[in-house]
């Protein structure tokens, strides 16, 4: 599946803030001005992952581009 437009994009963080409220999917932390949530996939797209809301979280930009294309907890296992 391609990547969504822009309001489409939007509206699946929307859904997500409600659903899994306003904090980093990986540290917990508060989302700020400062520090906006970005659309996580928990299947990377690089493995097959989709643009599904069962699909994605909410993370800092910083806390996203540290997991790259890894499962989550990968070699914790």
């Amino acid at each position: 599946m391609a990547r969504p437009g822009r309001l489409e994009r939007l509206r699946k963080k929307r859904v997500l803030l409600e659903r899994y409220g306003n904090r980093c999917w990986w540290c917990g932390e508060l989302f700020t001005d400062d520090d906006p949530p970005t659309i996580e996939h928990v299947v990377p797209q690089a493995q097959g992952g989709t643009w599904r809301i069962k699909n994605l979280r909410l993370t800092h930009s910083h806390c996203n581009q540290s997991r790259g294309n890894n499962y989550p907890f990968e070699g914790e296992i």
